[in-house]
Protein backbone atom coordinates (compact mmCIF):
# COMPACT_ATOMS: atom_id res chain seq x y z
CA UNK A 1 0.00 0.00 0.00
CA UNK A 2 2.65 2.41 0.60
CA UNK A 3 4.31 2.03 -3.06
CA UNK A 4 0.59 2.76 -3.95
CA UNK A 5 0.13 5.81 -2.11
CA UNK A 6 3.81 7.23 -3.16
CA UNK A 7 2.46 6.93 -6.86
CA UNK A 8 -0.97 8.63 -6.01
CA UNK A 9 0.97 11.19 -4.45
CA UNK A 10 3.71 11.85 -7.51
CA UNK A 11 0.90 11.62 -9.76
CA UNK A 12 -1.04 14.31 -8.30
CA UNK A 13 2.30 16.05 -7.81
CA UNK A 14 3.06 15.86 -11.92
CA UNK A 15 -0.86 17.21 -12.73
CA UNK A 16 -0.03 20.24 -10.12
CA UNK A 17 -2.53 19.45 -7.38
CA UNK A 18 -1.99 19.30 -3.74
CA UNK A 19 -3.08 16.69 -1.67
CA UNK A 20 -5.72 17.12 1.00
CA UNK A 21 -6.36 12.84 2.44
CA UNK A 22 -4.00 10.98 -0.53
CA UNK A 23 -5.56 7.76 0.78
CA UNK A 24 -9.26 6.64 1.06
CA UNK A 25 -9.20 2.47 1.75
CA UNK A 26 -12.32 0.40 1.87
CA UNK A 27 -12.40 -3.58 0.84
CA UNK A 28 -15.74 -4.63 2.32
CA UNK A 29 -17.91 -5.95 0.56
CA UNK A 30 -21.24 -4.27 -0.97
CA UNK A 31 -21.79 -1.53 -3.38
CA UNK A 32 -18.79 1.35 -2.72
CA UNK A 33 -21.60 3.77 -2.23
CA UNK A 34 -22.55 2.02 1.05
CA UNK A 35 -19.13 1.33 2.47
CA UNK A 36 -17.77 3.57 5.40
CA UNK A 37 -14.12 5.12 3.64
CA UNK A 38 -16.45 6.25 0.70
CA UNK A 39 -19.28 8.08 2.66
CA UNK A 40 -16.21 10.05 4.09
CA UNK A 41 -14.74 10.95 1.09
CA UNK A 42 -17.93 11.98 0.19
CA UNK A 43 -17.86 14.42 3.41
CA UNK A 44 -14.00 15.27 2.48
CA UNK A 45 -15.07 16.42 -1.11
CA UNK A 46 -18.38 18.70 0.01
CA UNK A 47 -16.78 20.05 3.20
CA UNK A 48 -13.51 20.90 1.24
CA UNK A 49 -15.30 21.65 -1.51
CA UNK A 50 -12.48 19.37 -3.33
CA UNK A 51 -12.64 19.60 -7.32
CA UNK A 52 -10.47 16.30 -8.19
CA UNK A 53 -10.10 12.63 -6.87
CA UNK A 54 -7.01 10.81 -8.29
CA UNK A 55 -7.55 6.49 -7.71
CA UNK A 56 -4.93 4.42 -9.99
CA UNK A 57 -8.02 3.09 -12.02
CA UNK A 58 -11.80 2.64 -12.30
CA UNK A 59 -11.29 -0.79 -10.70
CA UNK A 60 -10.02 0.99 -7.74
CA UNK A 61 -13.58 2.89 -7.92
CA UNK A 62 -15.57 -0.84 -7.90
CA UNK A 63 -14.87 -3.94 -9.98
CA UNK A 64 -18.56 -3.68 -11.62
CA UNK A 65 -18.59 -1.00 -14.44
CA UNK A 66 -21.90 0.19 -13.54
CA UNK A 67 -20.99 0.77 -9.88
CA UNK A 68 -18.00 2.59 -10.92
CA UNK A 69 -19.75 4.87 -12.55
CA UNK A 70 -22.56 5.42 -9.96
CA UNK A 71 -19.44 6.31 -8.00
CA UNK A 72 -18.26 8.63 -10.87
CA UNK A 73 -21.95 10.76 -10.73
CA UNK A 74 -21.79 11.29 -7.01
CA UNK A 75 -18.51 12.59 -6.55
CA UNK A 76 -19.99 14.99 -9.64
CA UNK A 77 -23.13 15.73 -8.00
CA UNK A 78 -20.50 17.54 -5.40
CA UNK A 79 -18.81 18.95 -8.94
CA UNK A 80 -15.47 16.78 -8.54
CA UNK A 81 -14.09 14.88 -11.02
CA UNK A 82 -12.11 11.63 -11.07
CA UNK A 83 -9.01 11.25 -12.69
CA UNK A 84 -7.55 7.71 -13.14
CA UNK A 85 -3.28 7.49 -13.22
CA UNK A 86 -4.17 4.35 -15.72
Amino acid sequence: MPQLQDRIIAHAKELGFALYHPIFVDTLPGSPLDRPAFRVLLDVVWELHITTVITPSIWHLSQEEAEANQVRRRLAAYDCRVIFMR
